[in-house]
């Protein structure tokens, strides 16, 4: 799979592999040439105005118009009129001579550039003949041609991933080349098991009397007598049945056997009934290997999606996200650590505040401000925050890309038994730093495991005592 970085708000799209072609034996893209092909309507190609050059853009629509070809016909060069329905325009990378870019260059020096182009029409022999065979193919267009500055040369522009790689061959292997062999001995074996039955479907006799008729299905009507000479065996048909069903049941287990071997599909990850008396641990077992490949692939394409999103997605997003805004956050989880949170540092502003004045609130009073904030906000369905301009220029992302969740791992489940376990024997072990890490490696965070404060409205303060304000709004009590 391949997948090339565009411009504007669809970031990336997938190539069609049909119309890119590269160097078969280079290991990745950014080991080769590549060369991507295009097809546009005139109207499509019109629309590239501005970006590629105009001028040449009008004359390759014209020549289409004029010759109905894919390719570009110079208007000096006799070719019969196509039936082309799309102009056919060539997106190429690699390196090339400085001076195919600026005519100054040098020609020993190459360079990583980028040519958008119209390749010219290949004239036939008879048009050979006709230009007196001084013109081997029509030169063609350039729209645009650029040098590539990237760090990562065309991986910047293309990534890729591969089912199965092999080496000195890009394009990998997969399970239908893998299989071909073993489908040419299916065949092989369906072929003379139809052969045989359309034999067992004949009806034929022997004799040795000559005077039979030769097809008595034709030749006698109901009711007649066959006669035969003295000391001659009567009429008797031939056995055509098949005897050898077990040798060919055999043979076509042992071709099932090796495809299912090849394409890693084995009774377990099929859903095919096990054995009866199979232990569910073998089969759990069973499982676990024989999805090992799957989950190798399957891991393989996740850094593939994880690293298009980091290096392509997450840039795009943060130039959306540079001004200042506004987030509402709805999920109850991350409301319930946000109140916490919010809580907290207010709580703390207001006794900075008190301090440096100097006053200093007892620790009554802080608890009593924080159960009200905590009882104001928990009668919220939602969280919001405003972020500043320029919030996460610097801010450094990990993504986690999950590919599917139909298949759970077992451990996961005993490592979230386990700590349901522990957590209910010492709750306060959620406020340990250790096992907070080890919550974050299973995926999990203490908030997962807290009870929910419940929803109750804001409710009015307690009397103050003598000498405190009266209703606390976000500021500690004084003594």
């Amino acid at each position: 799979m391949v997948v090339k970085k565009t411009e504007g708000k669809e970031v990336f799209r997938t190539v069609d592999l049909r119309n890119l072609m590269n160097d078969p034996a280079a290991h990745r893209l950014n080991d080769s040439w590549v060369i991507e092909d295009h097809y546009y309507t005139p109207t499509e190609l019109r629309r590239k105005k501005g970006v590629w050059d105009s001028a040449i853009i009008e004359k390759a629509i014209q020549s289409f118009k004029t010759n109905r070809r894919e390719n570009y016909v110079d208007s000096n060069d006799s070719m019969p009129y196509g039936d082309a329905q799309f102009i056919k325009v060539r997106e190429f990378y690699g390196h090339v001579q400085e001076s195919t870019l600026d005519e100054k260059g040098n020609d020993d020096n190459y360079i990583l550039a980028q040519f958008i182009l119209i390749m010219g029409e290949r004239l036939s022999s008879q048009n050979k003949q006709s230009s007196g065979g001084a013109v081997e193919n029509a030169e063609g267009l350039i729209l645009f041609k650029t040098k590539i500055t990237q760090e990562k040369g065309l991986g910047d522009i293309y990534k890729e991933v591969h089912f199965r790689r092999i080496k000195g061959r890009w394009i990998g292997r997969g399970l239908y080349e893998e299989l071909s062999e073993i489908q040419g001995m299916k065949n092989t074996e369906i072929n003379q098991v139809m052969m045989a039955m359309r034999l067992e479907a004949l009806i034929i006799f022997q004799t040795q009397d000559p005077t039979v008729a030769s097809n008595i299905l034709k030749d006698l009507a109901n009711g007649d007598i066959l006669k035969f000479k003295a000391g001659v065996q009567g009429l008797q048909r031939v056995d055509t049945r098949i005897h050898g069903n077990a040798t060919n049941n055999m043979l076509s287990q042992e071709i099932d056997k090796l495809a299912n071997e090849l394409a890693n599909s084995y009774e377990v990850t099929t859903g095919a009934t096990m054995p009866s008396g199979t232990p569910f641990s073998l089969t759990a077992l069973l499982n676990q290997n024989a999805n090992k490949l799957f989950d190798f692939i399957r891991e393989d394409f996740g850094l593939f999606i994880q690293e298009i999103i980091e290096d392509w997605v997450m840039p795009e997003l943060r130039k959306s996200l540079s001004l200042k805004h506004i987030l509402e956050i709805t999920d109850q989880d991350e409301i319930e650590m946000l109140r916490e949170w919010w809580a907290r540092s207010q709580v703390w502003e207001s006794i900075k505040t008190l301090m440096l004045s100097g006053k200093m609130p007892t620790l009554g009073q802080i608890d009593a401000v924080q159960q009200y904030l905590l009882a104001r906000i928990s009668a919220k369905d939602s969280f919001f925050l405003e972020y500043p301009k320029d919030y996460y220029k610097d801010v450094q992302t990990k993504v986690q890309v999950v590919i599917t969740g139909e298949q759970e791992d077992p451990s996961t489940l005993q490592s979230l038994q386990t700590i349901l376990q522990a957590v209910a024997q010492n709750p306060a072990m959620l406020d340990n730093p250790v096992f907070q890490s080890i919550l974050d490696r299973l995926g999990f965070s203490k908030y997962d495991f807290s009870v929910k404060t419940p929803t109750v409205p804001p409710q009015m303060a307690p009397q103050a005592p003598t000498g405190a304000p009266a209703s606390p709004v976000g500021v500690p009590a004084t003594a």
